[in-house]
């Protein structure tokens, strides 16, 4: 895949995302593959995909993508800067979706 198709891929995700035409869930995976709080899918289309964060390296998120339940999944790395800054932006806006610790505290910090 070119880059200027991974990163519209990317930007049409996150404009699909904050419309709310994709909705996001909270993925519970294998431990090996990643942390089960900032992993997530959804689905669109006839794809499923799924936001991933290895443990091992939480800087090296991608994107799993199967789109036909008789091939295995394909995934999806960014090579390059631009591709990387693109998967950020939609992996932090998906993040920023649902609760987390730092949100928890500070509305308890706030409510009490």
């Amino acid at each position: 895949m070119t880059s200027e198709k991974f990163i519209a891929f990317m930007e049409k995700l996150l404009d699909c995302t904050k419309t709310e035409e994709i909705q996001w869930d909270r993925m519970r995976i294998n431990q090996n593959l990643g942390d089960q709080s900032k992993c997530f899918s959804c689905s669109t289309g006839n794809m499923e995909i799924y936001l991933i964060t290895p443990t091992h390296d939480p800087e090296a998120k991608f994107i799993r993508i199967s789109y036909d339940p008789k091939i295995p999944f394909s995934d999806l790395k960014p090579k390059n800067e631009d591709e990387k800054v693109i998967l950020l932006r939609l992996f932090n806006y998906v993040y920023s979706l649902f609760p987390n610790l730092e949100t928890a505290i500070d509305k308890f910090l706030n409510d009490f």
